[in-house]
């Protein structure tokens, strides 16, 4: 997951291990839902019923995996 601040241009990544593949992802009320996809594990796949909630709040709390900062020439060089 990649949270980025649009002003200081500092991308922070968490590292967040569900096992799903395909799921959706939706936002309301100030949390992330991730819901249904698929479960694997040993190649075998299964349709997962699951849903998962992240409040926003939680970005703030928890250390990233990864902080990096986008200059204005790495921007340019993506384009």
């Amino acid at each position: 997951m990649f949270v980025y601040n649009t002003k200081s241009k500092l991308i922070k990544e968490f590292y967040i291990n569900l096992e799903l593949k395909c799921a959706a992802m939706h936002f309301i009320n100030d949390k992330l839902y991730i819901i249904g996809g698929y479960d694997f594990s040993n190649y075998y796949t299964s349709p997962s019923s699951k849903t998962y909630s992240i409040s926003i709040d939680e970005f703030e709390t928890t250390r990233p995996y990864r902080i990096r900062v986008l200059s204005q020439d790495s921007l340019a060089n993506k384009n």
